[in-house]
Parts: C-alpha cells; structure tokens; sequence
C-alpha cells in the first residue's frame, strides 16, 4: 500500500487546503493587502499576496480533484485507499506493537539547498505520509550515516494512542548507540544537537512563511507571531544546529 500512500495523500491534503484555506479573503481571515480598488480586488490581491507558490499550488490541485466531473474520480478514491492503508496497519498490528521503517527514500540535501521539483519533493515523503493517513503516532530517530557522513533516519510507528510505546523504544534504542550524538563531514562541523519537531497546526491572522511569499531560505528570520495554536501529536527527533530555532 505504500506506493499508493503519496498521491493519496496529497489529493486529500489539498483538498483540504482548497476547502479550509478559502476563509482567508482579506477580509474576515488571514493577512488584508493595502490599495485595493474595491472588495473583489481586495480578496484577489490578499490571496495573491498572502499565499506562496506550494500553498497556491495546493489551492489549485485541490480545486481540480473536488470539483464536479473529477470528485468521483480523485478525492473518493483517496478516501478509500487511505481505509486500505488503515485497515492494513491495523492486520499489522495485530501481529506487532511497533512498525521500523525508513524516514525517508534519501537522506537530506545539502543546507541551503531545495528541491525546484514538487513531485521529488512529495516523493520523499513515501513512508511518513501512510502514518498521516492511518492516524498512528511515529517518530524518527537517527540510525547511521551515508557515505558523505550525512545522517539516516529511522521511523517508528505505534498503534493509535501508542506514543508511550514508542517513544520508550526510540529511548531504548538511544541508550544503546550513538548516532544521535554523533556526526561526520559538515554534520561534526556544525555541532548538531538533537530537539524534537513537532507538526503544528495553525490559524494565524498575520502575514507569515507559511501562507505568504515571504523567504523560506535556510538561515532566515523566524516567525515570532503565531495566534491561535492548535497542537497535534505527531512527535519526532531531528537534528538542527545549535543556537537555531524558532516557529518556521
């Protein structure tokens, strides 16, 4: 099931971004932009303004598969392969407490460096985005280093509201290597420590990286303003260098 994790994936989060992210107009939600003419102009111009080229590409896809002639075709299959993927984990689980699996099909790019391809960008999520789907707690923890010292990741995944389970083998496997202290090349270089990442989901009413054409480049100023904070539970240790930091 986990080829058909992707696309199933993105046309279901696209989807909701189309649908969700519609409130902001200018007007009642979401950053309003200056010297609009009259109030359709106002809600073309916040949206242009306010939305960078993913959100709006994501806008555009989720449009396409929830309008009429293509909401058969696209958005009910997806809801029908993410019971598959479901009720997969779910045969699984009747055999075994938790799930290993890689983090992700390559290890990361060099800093400062993003993927101009979208479809090689939402590939490498193949193996994190079948946990969205199913609604099961993982967490990444490293476990090695590639030929250029860059490090590998492991996932773990749990049962649904088995995060005690897998967080305390993540902690197990710790004690017992080094990886998570640990690096070579660059990565030695620039001392990483290990924090843990959470997924968050926001409503903001500010202009900000996540729903505006603002620079999302490595090293640049954090957002400091965020309203409204709703946190999930998706929970995974990553490694960032020290000093760094900051709601991006």
């Amino acid at each position: 099931m986990v080829k058909y994790a992707v696309p199933a994936y993105y046309i279901l989060a696209c989807a909701e971004a189309s649908s969700n992210l519609s409130r902001f107009d200018g007007i009642k939600y979401g950053y309003r932009a200056d010297d609009a003419e009259d109030i359709v102009g106002l809600m073309r111009k916040s949206r242009t303004e306010g939305f960078g080229p993913e959100v709006r590409r994501r806008i555009l896809l989720g449009t396409f598969v929830l309008s009429s002639g293509y909401y058969d075709a696209y958005y009910v299959k997806a809801l029908k392969v993410k019971a598959l993927i479901k009720k997969a984990f779910d045969a699984a689980f009747e055999k075994f407490d938790v799930i290993l699996s890689p983090a992700a099909p390559t290890t990361a790019l060099p800093v400062g460096q993003a993927l101009s391809d979208p479809l090689k960008m939402y590939l490498g999520d193949i193996y994190t985005v079948s946990v969205n789907l199913a609604g099961l707690p993982a967490v990444t923890m490293p476990c090695g280093f590639d030929k250029g010292g860059l490090p590998v990741g492991a996932q773990l995944i749990g049962k649904p509201h088995g995060e005690g389970t897998i967080l305390n083998a993540a902690h197990t496997y710790q004690l017992h290597t080094d990886f998570h202290q640990k690096g070579t090349g660059r990565c030695a270089e620039m001392k990483y420590e290990i924090v843990c990442g959470l997924e968050v989901h926001v409503e903001m009413n500010t202009k900000t990286k996540i729903f505006c054409g603002c620079t999302t480049a490595f090293g640049g100023a954090p957002n400091t303003t965020l309203p409204g904070l709703h946190w999930t539970a998706r929970c995974a240790s990553r490694a960032q260098p020290r000093g760094g930091g900051g709601a991006r």
